[in-house]
């Protein structure tokens, strides 16, 4: 089992934005995450790959 978890900066750093959206994401229900104690919070890097894999909206994916 291969469960890798990552930091929010981490994350953030994969989606090209701020901590402050993953947050944002992890409260809306979009990215999951694990809550380690009162404060430590990760998320699984398969969560972030499978989001990461999803196209972006309005995307053509080539078709016109």
């Amino acid at each position: 089992m291969d469960d890798v978890l990552l930091t929010e900066r981490e994350v953030a750093a994969r989606f090209r934005c701020g901590e402050r959206v993953v947050r944002k994401m992890i409260k809306s229900g979009q990215l999951p995450a694990v809550r380690l104690g009162d404060r430590l919070v990760r998320i699984p890097v398969a969560a972030v790959d499978q989001l990461l894999a999803v196209p972006p909206m309005g995307s053509t994916d080539g078709q016109e």
